[in-house]
Protein backbone atom coordinates (compact mmCIF):
# COMPACT_ATOMS: atom_id res chain seq x y z
CA UNK A 1 0.00 0.00 0.00
CA UNK A 2 1.46 3.31 -1.17
CA UNK A 3 0.18 6.53 0.20
CA UNK A 4 -1.13 7.66 -3.47
CA UNK A 5 -3.14 4.53 -2.72
CA UNK A 6 -3.90 5.95 0.85
CA UNK A 7 -5.27 9.10 -0.93
CA UNK A 8 -2.73 10.89 0.00
CA UNK A 9 -0.88 12.59 -2.96
CA UNK A 10 0.83 15.58 -2.24
CA UNK A 11 2.49 13.38 1.16
CA UNK A 12 3.61 11.41 -1.69
CA UNK A 13 5.18 14.11 -4.09
CA UNK A 14 7.42 14.78 -0.81
CA UNK A 15 8.43 11.37 -0.61
CA UNK A 16 9.14 11.39 -4.08
CA UNK A 17 11.13 14.77 -4.04
CA UNK A 18 13.34 13.53 -0.98
CA UNK A 19 14.08 9.97 -2.85
CA UNK A 20 15.04 11.87 -6.14
CA UNK A 21 17.36 14.41 -3.75
CA UNK A 22 19.15 11.10 -2.82
CA UNK A 23 19.44 9.72 -6.61
CA UNK A 24 17.80 10.91 -9.63
CA UNK A 25 18.80 8.14 -11.33
CA UNK A 26 15.94 5.99 -10.45
CA UNK A 27 13.70 5.94 -13.65
CA UNK A 28 10.94 4.07 -11.47
CA UNK A 29 10.52 6.93 -8.86
CA UNK A 30 10.28 9.75 -11.39
CA UNK A 31 7.77 6.80 -13.33
CA UNK A 32 5.70 7.06 -9.56
CA UNK A 33 5.84 11.09 -9.68
CA UNK A 34 4.35 11.31 -12.50
CA UNK A 35 1.71 9.16 -11.94
CA UNK A 36 0.56 10.97 -9.07
CA UNK A 37 1.47 14.66 -10.82
CA UNK A 38 -1.40 12.49 -13.12
CA UNK A 39 -3.68 12.12 -10.25
CA UNK A 40 -3.49 15.60 -9.19
CA UNK A 41 -4.37 16.96 -12.53
CA UNK A 42 -1.06 18.50 -13.29
CA UNK A 43 -0.46 17.06 -16.27
CA UNK A 44 3.00 19.81 -17.30
CA UNK A 45 4.37 18.54 -14.57
CA UNK A 46 3.30 14.77 -15.13
CA UNK A 47 4.76 14.98 -18.79
CA UNK A 48 8.02 16.61 -17.21
CA UNK A 49 8.46 13.78 -15.06
CA UNK A 50 7.45 10.92 -17.52
CA UNK A 51 10.25 12.35 -19.88
CA UNK A 52 12.97 12.02 -17.35
CA UNK A 53 11.78 8.22 -16.69
CA UNK A 54 12.24 8.10 -20.71
CA UNK A 55 15.33 9.40 -20.61
CA UNK A 56 16.78 6.67 -18.35
CA UNK A 57 14.76 4.15 -19.68
CA UNK A 58 13.56 4.70 -22.97
CA UNK A 59 12.62 1.10 -23.60
CA UNK A 60 10.13 0.79 -20.83
CA UNK A 61 6.55 0.45 -22.80
CA UNK A 62 4.76 1.22 -19.53
CA UNK A 63 6.53 4.64 -19.45
CA UNK A 64 5.60 5.33 -22.93
CA UNK A 65 2.15 4.48 -22.17
CA UNK A 66 1.64 6.78 -19.07
CA UNK A 67 3.29 9.22 -21.29
CA UNK A 68 0.22 8.98 -23.79
CA UNK A 69 -1.98 8.98 -21.31
CA UNK A 70 -0.73 12.48 -20.31
CA UNK A 71 -1.23 13.78 -23.89
CA UNK A 72 -4.45 12.29 -24.56
CA UNK A 73 -5.66 14.56 -21.32
CA UNK A 74 -3.76 17.64 -22.41
CA UNK A 75 -5.91 17.24 -25.63
CA UNK A 76 -3.84 15.80 -27.96
CA UNK A 77 -5.11 12.37 -29.04
CA UNK A 78 -3.07 12.12 -32.34
CA UNK A 79 0.18 12.24 -30.29
CA UNK A 80 -1.12 10.17 -27.62
CA UNK A 81 -1.84 7.40 -30.12
CA UNK A 82 1.74 7.65 -31.92
CA UNK A 83 3.28 7.11 -28.29
CA UNK A 84 0.65 3.98 -27.25
CA UNK A 85 1.01 2.60 -30.82
CA UNK A 86 5.02 2.78 -29.56
CA UNK A 87 3.99 1.13 -26.43
CA UNK A 88 2.32 -1.83 -27.87
CA UNK A 89 5.49 -2.21 -29.94
CA UNK A 90 7.55 -2.63 -26.83
CA UNK A 91 4.86 -4.83 -25.14
CA UNK A 92 2.44 -6.27 -27.62
CA UNK A 93 0.69 -8.61 -25.25
CA UNK A 94 0.02 -5.83 -22.52
CA UNK A 95 -3.74 -5.47 -23.07
CA UNK A 96 -3.33 -1.70 -21.12
CA UNK A 97 -1.72 -0.56 -24.28
CA UNK A 98 -3.75 -1.74 -26.55
CA UNK A 99 -6.78 -0.27 -24.20
CA UNK A 100 -5.51 2.84 -24.45
CA UNK A 101 -4.33 3.34 -27.81
CA UNK A 102 -8.10 2.08 -28.87
CA UNK A 103 -9.12 4.90 -26.48
CA UNK A 104 -7.10 7.55 -28.41
CA UNK A 105 -8.79 6.32 -31.73
CA UNK A 106 -11.84 6.57 -30.19
CA UNK A 107 -11.22 10.07 -29.45
CA UNK A 108 -10.24 10.25 -32.88
CA UNK A 109 -13.58 9.04 -34.26
CA UNK A 110 -11.39 6.02 -36.17
CA UNK A 111 -14.20 3.69 -34.65
CA UNK A 112 -13.43 0.59 -36.48
CA UNK A 113 -9.40 0.75 -35.90
CA UNK A 114 -10.94 1.65 -32.71
CA UNK A 115 -12.73 -1.45 -32.01
CA UNK A 116 -9.93 -3.88 -32.87
CA UNK A 117 -7.79 -2.40 -30.51
CA UNK A 118 -10.37 -3.03 -27.76
CA UNK A 119 -11.07 -6.62 -28.99
CA UNK A 120 -7.03 -6.84 -29.22
CA UNK A 121 -6.83 -5.78 -25.51
CA UNK A 122 -9.71 -8.27 -24.67
CA UNK A 123 -8.05 -11.06 -25.98
CA UNK A 124 -5.46 -10.45 -23.43
CA UNK A 125 -7.59 -9.87 -20.90
CA UNK A 126 -11.48 -10.25 -21.27
CA UNK A 127 -11.69 -9.54 -17.54
CA UNK A 128 -10.69 -5.85 -18.68
CA UNK A 129 -14.42 -3.79 -17.91
CA UNK A 130 -12.92 -0.55 -19.55
CA UNK A 131 -12.47 -2.15 -22.58
CA UNK A 132 -15.95 -3.81 -22.81
CA UNK A 133 -17.48 -0.51 -21.64
CA UNK A 134 -15.38 1.78 -24.29
CA UNK A 135 -16.17 -0.70 -26.71
CA UNK A 136 -20.08 -0.73 -26.06
CA UNK A 137 -19.63 2.88 -26.56
CA UNK A 138 -17.57 2.69 -30.07
CA UNK A 139 -20.20 -0.01 -31.53
CA UNK A 140 -23.48 2.20 -30.46
CA UNK A 141 -21.56 5.20 -32.58
CA UNK A 142 -21.51 2.90 -35.15
CA UNK A 143 -24.86 1.94 -34.60
CA UNK A 144 -24.43 -1.41 -33.61
CA UNK A 145 -26.53 -1.56 -31.05
CA UNK A 146 -27.41 -4.80 -30.05
CA UNK A 147 -22.99 -5.57 -29.52
CA UNK A 148 -22.76 -2.60 -27.99
CA UNK A 149 -25.47 -3.60 -25.64
CA UNK A 150 -23.69 -7.12 -25.02
CA UNK A 151 -20.53 -5.05 -24.31
CA UNK A 152 -22.26 -3.50 -21.55
CA UNK A 153 -23.27 -6.26 -20.33
CA UNK A 154 -19.93 -7.93 -20.48
CA UNK A 155 -18.29 -4.53 -18.44
CA UNK A 156 -20.75 -4.91 -16.01
CA UNK A 157 -20.40 -8.81 -15.30
CA UNK A 158 -16.71 -7.81 -15.11
CA UNK A 159 -17.24 -4.54 -13.10
CA UNK A 160 -20.76 -4.49 -11.48
CA UNK A 161 -20.05 -0.99 -9.95
CA UNK A 162 -19.14 0.61 -13.18
CA UNK A 163 -22.31 3.00 -12.81
CA UNK A 164 -21.43 4.81 -17.03
CA UNK A 165 -21.74 1.43 -18.15
CA UNK A 166 -25.24 0.92 -16.51
CA UNK A 167 -26.33 4.91 -17.45
CA UNK A 168 -25.26 3.99 -20.96
CA UNK A 169 -26.45 0.85 -21.47
CA UNK A 170 -30.23 2.09 -19.90
CA UNK A 171 -30.48 4.85 -22.13
CA UNK A 172 -29.62 2.62 -25.21
CA UNK A 173 -32.45 0.51 -23.94
CA UNK A 174 -34.81 3.03 -24.23
CA UNK A 175 -33.68 4.52 -27.63
CA UNK A 176 -34.17 0.74 -28.46
CA UNK A 177 -38.03 1.02 -26.76
CA UNK A 178 -37.13 -1.68 -24.52
CA UNK A 179 -37.93 0.73 -21.49
CA UNK A 180 -38.68 -1.98 -19.06
CA UNK A 181 -34.91 -2.69 -19.35
CA UNK A 182 -33.71 0.62 -19.36
CA UNK A 183 -35.84 1.23 -15.82
CA UNK A 184 -33.66 -1.63 -14.10
CA UNK A 185 -30.56 -0.48 -15.92
CA UNK A 186 -31.05 3.48 -14.35
CA UNK A 187 -31.91 1.84 -10.91
CA UNK A 188 -29.16 -0.10 -10.43
CA UNK A 189 -27.10 2.85 -11.48
CA UNK A 190 -29.25 5.20 -8.88
CA UNK A 191 -28.54 2.59 -6.28
CA UNK A 192 -24.46 3.68 -6.56
CA UNK A 193 -25.64 7.35 -6.70
CA UNK A 194 -28.76 8.39 -6.01
CA UNK A 195 -27.60 12.10 -7.00
CA UNK A 196 -26.96 11.18 -10.58
CA UNK A 197 -29.54 13.77 -12.42
CA UNK A 198 -28.70 12.41 -15.55
CA UNK A 199 -29.72 8.69 -14.79
CA UNK A 200 -33.09 10.45 -12.66
CA UNK A 201 -33.82 12.34 -16.25
CA UNK A 202 -33.93 9.11 -18.56
CA UNK A 203 -35.55 7.18 -15.65
CA UNK A 204 -38.18 9.73 -16.35
CA UNK A 205 -38.40 9.85 -20.19
CA UNK A 206 -38.85 5.66 -19.85
CA UNK A 207 -41.34 5.96 -17.43
CA UNK A 208 -43.30 8.46 -19.54
CA UNK A 209 -43.01 6.49 -22.88
CA UNK A 210 -44.34 3.70 -20.51
CA UNK A 211 -47.42 5.83 -19.96
CA UNK A 212 -46.45 6.20 -15.93
CA UNK A 213 -47.15 9.90 -15.51
CA UNK A 214 -47.13 10.26 -11.74
CA UNK A 215 -43.86 8.47 -11.53
CA UNK A 216 -42.26 9.98 -14.21
CA UNK A 217 -43.11 13.48 -12.62
CA UNK A 218 -41.18 11.81 -9.45
CA UNK A 219 -38.02 11.08 -11.79
CA UNK A 220 -37.61 14.72 -13.18
CA UNK A 221 -38.63 16.22 -9.84
CA UNK A 222 -35.18 14.20 -8.61
CA UNK A 223 -33.59 15.18 -11.73
CA UNK A 224 -33.96 18.94 -11.34
CA UNK A 225 -33.27 18.92 -8.02
CA UNK A 226 -29.81 17.79 -7.96
CA UNK A 227 -29.11 19.72 -11.18
CA UNK A 228 -31.45 22.77 -11.15
CA UNK A 229 -29.11 24.35 -13.98
CA UNK A 230 -29.78 21.85 -16.26
CA UNK A 231 -32.54 22.29 -18.79
CA UNK A 232 -33.32 19.34 -20.71
CA UNK A 233 -35.06 18.07 -17.10
CA UNK A 234 -37.27 21.36 -16.44
CA UNK A 235 -38.43 20.74 -20.37
CA UNK A 236 -39.16 16.80 -19.72
CA UNK A 237 -41.20 17.54 -16.35
CA UNK A 238 -42.71 20.76 -18.05
CA UNK A 239 -44.20 18.06 -20.58
CA UNK A 240 -45.53 15.41 -18.14
CA UNK A 241 -46.78 18.28 -15.77
CA UNK A 242 -49.07 19.22 -19.22
CA UNK A 243 -50.36 16.02 -19.96
CA UNK A 244 -51.66 15.92 -16.07
CA UNK A 245 -53.59 18.81 -16.40
CA UNK A 246 -51.52 21.54 -14.65
CA UNK A 247 -50.50 23.51 -17.60
CA UNK A 248 -49.35 26.70 -15.08
CA UNK A 249 -46.39 24.32 -13.66
CA UNK A 250 -45.79 23.02 -17.61
CA UNK A 251 -45.55 26.85 -18.15
CA UNK A 252 -43.42 27.70 -15.78
CA UNK A 253 -41.41 24.73 -16.36
CA UNK A 254 -40.97 25.65 -19.82
CA UNK A 255 -39.69 29.05 -19.11
CA UNK A 256 -37.16 28.15 -16.81
CA UNK A 257 -35.71 26.00 -18.91
CA UNK A 258 -35.93 28.64 -21.66
CA UNK A 259 -33.76 31.20 -19.35
CA UNK A 260 -31.35 28.20 -18.38
CA UNK A 261 -31.06 27.42 -22.42
CA UNK A 262 -30.28 31.52 -23.30
CA UNK A 263 -28.20 31.80 -20.32
CA UNK A 264 -25.50 29.01 -21.65
CA UNK A 265 -25.71 30.60 -25.02
CA UNK A 266 -24.70 33.60 -23.11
Amino acid sequence: MTLVELDHPEEALLAFDRALVLDATQGVIWQAMSDTLYILHRYDDALLAINRALDLDPGNAAMWDIKGNILRRMQSPEQAMLLHERATRLAPDSAIAWFDKGNDLRDLKRYAEALADYDQALSLDQTLAGAWYNRGNVLAAMHMYEDALESYSQALHYDDGLISAWYNKGSLLHELGRNEEALTAFDYALALDARYSAAWNNKGLSLFTLGHLDEALAAFDQATSYAPDEPDAWHNKAIVLEKLGRPEEALSCQELARNLEQQAIT
